[in-house]
């Protein structure tokens, strides 16, 4: 349901077992720092946890889709575990999150804009598979006062996207090295 847990006050949940989907703004602004997600959720909908503290956050190889500022302006500084299984990451999914590094699966095909901004506490990007399609500054650091240290991108050699040093996604607004 949407909306169905925004602004809860507890601290840990663990989703039940038969949820297959989690609707727009479902814990949104919540005080959750833990969430335990199930094995059959199959999409994350947009806003799901906006504005939440989480530490860290494991996405099962069940989910396909992480919508629209799913993760917007959750901490996240523990990490983010993306299993593969994972085809889309919505634009400004991760905006604003801290995040240090993350490996994007070899089973994503698309990533949408900006779906990194101003996220301050990246500095690595692993990519296990070939280059998804990726929309418009992904990485872009114009946020405010924001401002991304530089991105490090790393990928397997002879993956299809990436060539020596270049890489063919817009990082027009972008401080990112290739490696």
């Amino acid at each position: 349901y949407n909306g169905a847990f925004c602004g809860l006050k507890m601290k840990y949940i663990r989703l039940p077992n038969n949820l297959k989907t989690l609707g727009s703004y479902a814990f949104g602004d919540s005080e959750l720092i833990q969430v335990e997600l199930n094995n059959k959720l199959e999409s994350i909908g947009k806003m799901a946890f906006i504005g939440c503290p989480l530490n860290y956050i494991v996405i099962p190889s069940s989910v396909k889709y992480i919508k629209e500022s799913a993760f917007e302006s959750t901490k996240l500084h523990q990490g983010v575990v993306l299993n593969k299984g994972l085809i889309e990451i919505g634009k400004y999914a991760f905006k604003d999150a801290k995040m240090p590094s993350i490996i994007i699966p070899k089973t994503v095909t698309k990533i949408g804009d900006q779906a990194f901004m101003a996220a301050t506490n990246l500095t690595s990007v692993y990519f296990q598979g070939d280059l998804p399609e990726c929309g418009k500054d992904i990485f872009c650091y114009e946020y405010g006062s924001s401002v991304i240290k530089s991105v490090h991108i790393y990928y397997i050699k002879g993956k299809s996207g990436f060539k020596g040093d270049t890489i063919v996604f817009p990082l027009s607004k972008s401080n990112a090295e290739v490696y």
